[in-house]
């Protein structure tokens, strides 16, 4: 606990420099319950940012399909392009399977096949449970989701306490120093610098900060402002740092927004969780009254020690800056030293507000 606590301590100190076991919650609206599940024995650990777990009237439990597949080790990409105008898709896929979800159907594509995403357990008949949208998350059956993957479900209550495993029958390996991350290769024998100090190269980590830019959407929906992030996979020992700030126009009122790991600051909608996706609603006057979103990212080098080698933990970093008045942007790349080099940004590809 004091080494994570530590982690995430020294990850915010990077970031301002660059500019349970179980659970017991529900998901928005619903009833809830207490409920404690595992994958393949190890806690998943629900939060406001992922979504929790709730119960149906007809009995199911539906989850938020991006921490269970994600902790189940599979990769979810959902409709960009489409979402905002109600075609909402999402993805999820490992090396032998592909299931697509689509929110307020009943079915789902299963390796090209359609196939309801829940069954009578006794008839095994379809019943007419949908996929659906809780804020800004999907959610499914649980047993769908796992089984369509090749898992089993084992589930037992116990005073009260719902405890469901989730196994998911894939050899348990020991972390690999190279191998390929979010479609990114990466060599440690190639793919850091030479100085010792274990920093991933620049090349390395600008091909890692492309792929967090495009998992990064700040969007409105609803009348309502978000911010969203889909995780992006890091080699061992690496660390995606990003934090985001909205400030108002010079003498406005208006409180600022800071999202960053920091686990010690407040108020509590000002924290992000580190290595998940999350989705992040962002107070309507603080965009309205602002004339700067500022977000920064970099690929931080775990443990890395500033006294012995100086300079940042990532040996390229970003600041982005959007004017939300202009709807123009520029970005500001930030060496090992920190020395920055500014120029034009295409705003698009992150802020569509």
């Amino acid at each position: 606990m004091h080494k994570h606590i530590k982690h995430l301590i020294l990850l915010t100190i990077i970031l301002v420099g660059l500019s349970s076991l179980g659970l017991i919650g529900c998901a928005e609206n619903h009833k809830s319950y207490n409920i404690n599940i595992t994958i393949d024995g190890k806690p998943v650990n629900f939060t406001k940012d992922l979504g929790y777990p709730y119960l149906t009237k007809t009995q199911r439990t539906m989850v938020p399909i991006r921490i269970i597949s994600e902790n189940m080790g599979y990769n979810v990409d959902w409709s960009k392009d489409t979402w905002h105008q109600g075609i909402r898709k999402v993805w999820i896929n490992n090396n032998t399977n592909r299931i697509e979800l689509e929110i307020g159907k009943s079915t789902a594509i299963v390796n090209g096949k359609s196939v309801p995403i829940d069954r009578d357990e006794k008839t095994g008949k379809p019943v007419d449970t949908k996929a659906e949208l809780v804020g800004s998350r999907t959610y499914v059956p649980l047993r769908f989701i796992t089984e369509a993957m090749g898992g089993i479900v084992e589930y037992e209550r116990k005073n009260g306490n719902h405890y469901i495993d989730i196994i998911t029958g894939k050899d348990v390996e020991e972390p690999k120093e190279g191998g390929t991350y979010s479609g990114i290769t990466f060599d440690p024998k190639k793919d850091v610098l030479n100085d010792g100090s274990g920093r991933m190269s620049e090349e390395k980590t600008k091909e890692f900060l492309a792929k967090v830019i495009a998992n990064s959407k700040f969007y409105k929906e609803n009348g309502k402002y978000y911010f969203k992030y889909d995780k992006v996979d890091v080699p061992e020992g690496y660390t995606v740092g990003l934090s985001l700030g909205v400030s108002p126009k010079p003498g406005s009122t208006v409180t600022p927004v800071k999202l960053t790991p920091n686990p010690f600051i407040n108020p509590e909608e000002n924290k992000i969780p580190v290595g998940q996706s999350f989705v992040r609603q962002i107070r309507n006057d603080a965009v309205e009254a602002a004339d700067l979103i500022m977000f920064q990212i970099a690929i931080v080098k775990d443990g890395y020690n500033e006294k012995v080698y100086g300079g940042r933990s990532s040996s390229i970093s970003y600041k982005i800056n959007y004017n939300p008045i202009t709807k123009t942007a520029t970005r500001t790349i930030y060496d090992k030293w920190g020395s920055g080099h500014t120029s034009p940004f295409d705003a698009s590809s992150i802020f569509d507000i």
